[in-house]
Protein backbone atom coordinates (compact mmCIF):
# COMPACT_ATOMS: atom_id res chain seq x y z
CA UNK A 1 0.00 0.00 0.00
CA UNK A 2 1.73 3.84 -0.58
CA UNK A 3 1.81 5.73 1.84
CA UNK A 4 -0.45 9.84 0.62
CA UNK A 5 1.66 12.40 0.98
CA UNK A 6 0.51 14.73 -0.95
CA UNK A 7 -2.06 17.18 0.74
CA UNK A 8 -4.43 15.97 -1.80
CA UNK A 9 -3.86 12.34 -0.94
CA UNK A 10 -3.96 12.71 3.21
CA UNK A 11 -7.23 15.13 2.21
CA UNK A 12 -8.60 11.87 0.41
CA UNK A 13 -7.56 9.27 3.12
CA UNK A 14 -9.43 11.44 5.53
CA UNK A 15 -12.71 11.57 3.98
CA UNK A 16 -12.45 8.43 3.74
CA UNK A 17 -11.90 7.46 7.09
CA UNK A 18 -14.34 10.41 8.03
CA UNK A 19 -17.48 9.43 6.16
CA UNK A 20 -17.04 5.82 6.57
CA UNK A 21 -19.87 3.37 8.10
CA UNK A 22 -18.16 3.27 11.19
CA UNK A 23 -17.79 6.85 11.90
CA UNK A 24 -20.61 8.82 9.26
CA UNK A 25 -18.81 12.27 10.25
CA UNK A 26 -19.13 15.25 8.59
CA UNK A 27 -16.38 17.24 7.71
CA UNK A 28 -17.14 20.80 8.19
CA UNK A 29 -13.74 22.31 7.16
CA UNK A 30 -10.08 22.04 6.47
CA UNK A 31 -7.23 23.72 7.90
CA UNK A 32 -4.19 22.89 5.07
CA UNK A 33 -1.11 24.45 6.29
CA UNK A 34 1.68 23.70 4.28
CA UNK A 35 5.55 24.75 4.16
CA UNK A 36 5.03 25.63 7.65
CA UNK A 37 7.43 23.96 10.14
CA UNK A 38 6.69 21.07 12.55
CA UNK A 39 7.89 23.36 15.14
CA UNK A 40 5.33 25.78 15.14
CA UNK A 41 2.43 25.67 17.41
CA UNK A 42 -0.65 24.69 16.18
CA UNK A 43 -2.22 27.68 17.82
CA UNK A 44 0.11 29.63 15.59
CA UNK A 45 -0.49 27.96 12.20
CA UNK A 46 -2.05 30.10 9.81
CA UNK A 47 -5.09 27.75 9.16
CA UNK A 48 -5.17 25.21 11.64
CA UNK A 49 -5.04 28.05 14.42
CA UNK A 50 -8.69 29.81 12.73
CA UNK A 51 -10.39 26.62 13.66
CA UNK A 52 -8.36 26.45 17.39
CA UNK A 53 -9.23 30.42 18.28
CA UNK A 54 -11.79 31.47 16.15
CA UNK A 55 -13.75 28.52 14.95
CA UNK A 56 -13.95 25.92 17.32
CA UNK A 57 -17.14 25.84 18.29
CA UNK A 58 -18.24 24.47 15.04
CA UNK A 59 -15.84 21.14 15.02
CA UNK A 60 -15.95 18.25 17.49
CA UNK A 61 -13.12 15.95 15.95
CA UNK A 62 -10.16 17.32 14.58
CA UNK A 63 -9.14 14.81 12.20
CA UNK A 64 -5.51 14.55 10.62
CA UNK A 65 -3.80 12.28 8.56
CA UNK A 66 -0.74 11.76 11.21
CA UNK A 67 -0.44 13.56 14.16
CA UNK A 68 3.04 14.75 13.42
CA UNK A 69 1.28 16.68 11.07
CA UNK A 70 -0.27 18.49 14.11
CA UNK A 71 3.20 19.57 15.37
CA UNK A 72 6.36 18.15 16.15
CA UNK A 73 6.96 19.36 19.46
CA UNK A 74 5.63 17.51 22.40
CA UNK A 75 4.92 20.32 24.43
CA UNK A 76 2.60 21.43 21.52
CA UNK A 77 0.70 18.79 21.10
CA UNK A 78 0.41 18.75 24.90
CA UNK A 79 -1.48 21.84 24.95
CA UNK A 80 -3.34 21.15 22.22
CA UNK A 81 -4.66 17.90 23.77
CA UNK A 82 -5.51 20.13 26.91
CA UNK A 83 -7.27 22.25 25.01
CA UNK A 84 -9.06 19.65 23.41
CA UNK A 85 -10.18 18.18 27.01
CA UNK A 86 -11.21 21.50 28.23
CA UNK A 87 -13.40 21.93 25.19
CA UNK A 88 -14.67 18.58 24.70
CA UNK A 89 -13.29 17.72 21.24
CA UNK A 90 -11.24 14.88 19.74
CA UNK A 91 -8.01 14.60 17.95
CA UNK A 92 -8.30 11.09 15.71
CA UNK A 93 -5.20 10.23 13.73
CA UNK A 94 -6.52 8.33 10.59
CA UNK A 95 -3.71 6.60 9.17
CA UNK A 96 -2.25 5.74 12.89
CA UNK A 97 -5.55 4.76 13.62
CA UNK A 98 -5.49 6.59 17.31
CA UNK A 99 -8.42 7.70 18.91
CA UNK A 100 -7.19 10.69 21.79
CA UNK A 101 -10.89 10.07 23.72
CA UNK A 102 -9.25 6.36 24.59
CA UNK A 103 -6.64 5.98 27.45
CA UNK A 104 -4.57 3.80 24.90
CA UNK A 105 -4.94 6.45 22.17
CA UNK A 106 -3.64 9.39 24.70
CA UNK A 107 -0.25 7.20 25.74
CA UNK A 108 0.25 6.02 21.92
CA UNK A 109 -0.11 9.54 21.07
CA UNK A 110 2.29 11.15 23.28
CA UNK A 111 4.93 8.53 22.34
CA UNK A 112 4.64 8.98 19.02
CA UNK A 113 4.67 13.06 19.72
CA UNK A 114 8.32 12.67 21.77
CA UNK A 115 9.17 10.65 18.56
CA UNK A 116 8.09 13.23 16.33
CA UNK A 117 9.84 16.18 18.17
CA UNK A 118 13.42 13.61 18.06
CA UNK A 119 12.80 13.60 14.62
CA UNK A 120 12.91 17.34 14.06
CA UNK A 121 15.59 17.84 16.32
CA UNK A 122 17.64 15.43 13.98
CA UNK A 123 16.44 17.81 10.94
CA UNK A 124 16.95 20.45 12.16
CA UNK A 125 20.74 19.19 13.51
CA UNK A 126 21.54 18.22 10.21
CA UNK A 127 20.50 21.26 8.30
CA UNK A 128 22.55 23.45 10.91
CA UNK A 129 25.38 21.21 10.58
CA UNK A 130 25.27 21.29 7.14
CA UNK A 131 25.18 24.97 7.11
CA UNK A 132 27.66 25.57 9.90
CA UNK A 133 30.10 22.49 7.20
CA UNK A 134 29.14 25.24 3.93
CA UNK A 135 30.21 28.44 6.08
CA UNK A 136 33.72 27.05 6.75
CA UNK A 137 34.22 25.81 3.35
CA UNK A 138 33.41 29.03 2.10
CA UNK A 139 30.36 28.71 0.43
CA UNK A 140 27.60 30.31 0.09
CA UNK A 141 24.38 28.00 0.38
CA UNK A 142 21.60 29.34 -0.92
CA UNK A 143 19.42 33.20 -1.34
CA UNK A 144 20.38 35.79 -3.07
CA UNK A 145 24.14 36.69 -3.71
CA UNK A 146 25.56 38.93 -1.15
CA UNK A 147 27.11 42.22 -1.92
CA UNK A 148 31.11 41.04 -2.49
CA UNK A 149 30.34 37.61 -3.85
CA UNK A 150 29.53 36.03 -6.86
CA UNK A 151 28.24 32.37 -7.32
CA UNK A 152 30.76 30.70 -8.88
CA UNK A 153 30.19 27.05 -8.71
CA UNK A 154 29.86 26.25 -4.64
CA UNK A 155 32.75 28.62 -3.22
CA UNK A 156 33.17 32.43 -3.74
CA UNK A 157 35.35 34.52 -5.27
CA UNK A 158 38.24 35.42 -2.75
CA UNK A 159 38.55 39.12 -4.24
CA UNK A 160 35.30 40.32 -3.55
CA UNK A 161 34.84 38.62 -0.50
CA UNK A 162 38.00 40.20 1.21
CA UNK A 163 37.09 43.15 -0.21
CA UNK A 164 33.32 42.76 1.42
CA UNK A 165 35.04 42.17 4.85
CA UNK A 166 37.00 44.95 4.35
CA UNK A 167 34.34 47.47 4.01
CA UNK A 168 32.33 45.56 7.14
CA UNK A 169 35.58 46.20 9.52
CA UNK A 170 36.23 49.25 7.57
CA UNK A 171 33.18 50.89 7.69
CA UNK A 172 32.45 53.83 4.84
CA UNK A 173 29.43 54.82 4.07
CA UNK A 174 27.26 53.83 1.14
CA UNK A 175 27.66 56.69 -0.84
CA UNK A 176 31.73 56.15 -0.32
CA UNK A 177 30.88 52.62 -1.62
CA UNK A 178 29.36 53.38 -4.59
CA UNK A 179 31.58 55.35 -5.76
CA UNK A 180 34.20 53.36 -5.11
CA UNK A 181 32.56 50.64 -7.27
CA UNK A 182 31.49 52.87 -9.86
CA UNK A 183 35.15 53.94 -10.57
CA UNK A 184 36.30 50.39 -10.32
CA UNK A 185 38.70 50.55 -7.10
CA UNK A 186 36.36 47.92 -6.08
CA UNK A 187 36.26 44.22 -7.85
CA UNK A 188 32.72 44.24 -9.61
CA UNK A 189 30.77 42.74 -12.38
CA UNK A 190 32.68 45.25 -15.20
CA UNK A 191 36.04 45.36 -13.39
CA UNK A 192 38.79 43.86 -15.50
CA UNK A 193 39.70 42.12 -12.12
CA UNK A 194 37.08 39.72 -11.89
Amino acid sequence: MSTPRSPQRQREHIEHWSIGPAVMGTIVGWAEDLDVSGGVSPFKRPELGKWLTRRADEFDVLYVWRLDRLTRRSRHFAELVDWCNEREKVVVSTSESLDLSTPMGKMFARIIAAFAEGELDTIQARSLDASRRLREEGAWFGGVEPFGYRFAGRGTDRNRSDFSRTLGREGPGRTQVVRASKADVAPNRRSSST
